[in-house]
């Protein structure tokens, strides 16, 4: 069941919270701020931990509240592109906004998963920034707002996941870090295409590869036409590899499912 909406809404909406904020409130449930409230774009959210229910209301946003929203976002997408240091955010599973939360649940992720990863949520940006190493990062977008994701001028850094003999080519960072997880070894190419620096790190190590980048519906599958390019690199190089396809991104797919695969 859901949580009555008398019993938190106005509690709520006293709270007068800024988007992207979240804080603990009483419920008439019994003593203790056991009512979590956080207020996101569209919805005010609401969960009690006693209860353990929730419910959520809509909140309509006006023209020209959502172009101010917006603008905001945009300047603080290029003030953090040009900036030295990665944005700040906060690493608290329990202050993400839901949907950002969802991002990860949906890759079978969890909190925990996102301390491993190093995840945080950039209240200014909102979107779920991904540390890659150094200053160099990656941030996503939950809102469906473009472009998905965004990365800072600055030299790019592969992330790299687990331990094994066999390495596995990924587009994104959660495929890479999911493949570690099952067991293999993770390295995610931030694209499709295959960077000098890890190619160069595979004839050093002459290690077999696993390419697995996704399989995209459409006229032209830029997935695959990447694959086959990195093949014909490899086969001339001599180095042993296999194409893996699926119907969904490495990062969708269950983790016994990938340790078969890989």
């Amino acid at each position: 069941m859901a949580l009555s909406k008398e019993s938190w809404l106005p509690v709520a909406e006293g709270l007068c919270l800024d988007e992207g904020r979240s804080a603990r409130a009483d419920h008439d449930c019994g003593s203790g701020r056991t009512l979590f409230i956080s207020r996101e774009p569209g919805f005010i959210r609401a969960f009690c931990y006693r209860c353990n229910e929730g419910g959520h209301h809509h909140v309509v946003e006006g023209i020209d509240e959502r172009i101010r929203r917006l603008a905001n976002g945009a300047v603080a997408d290029k003030a953090a592109q040009k900036s030295i240091t990665p944005p700040e955010g906060t690493y608290r599973w329990e202050d993400w906004p839901s949907n950002a939360r969802l991002w990860l649940v949906k890759a079978g992720l969890s909190s925990a998963d996102a301390g491993r990863l190093g995840a945080y949520y950039s209240r200014e940006m909102e979107r779920v920034i991904l540390p890659c190493g150094g200053n160099f990062w990656q941030a996503r977008s939950i809102d469906g707002r473009l472009p998905k994701y965004l990365a800072p001028v600055a030299d790019k850094v592969h992330p790299r996941y687990g331990n094994a003999n066999r390495v596995t080519l990924t587009e994104d960072i959660l495929s890479a870090y999911k493949v570690g997880k099952a067991g293999g070894e993770g390295w995610c190419m931030l694209g499709t295409s295959l960077p000098a620096t890890l190619l160069a790190d595979i004839l050093r190590r002459r290690c077999p590869v696993n390419i697995w980048l996704d399989d995209d519906a459409g006229a032209i599958n830029r997935g695959q036409v990447a694959a086959r390019k990195i093949m014909r690199q490899f086969t001339a190089l001599g180095i042993d590899h296999r194409n893996i396809v699926t119907p969904n991104d490495p990062k969708l797919i269950p983790l016994h499912r990938i340790k078969e695969l890989i």
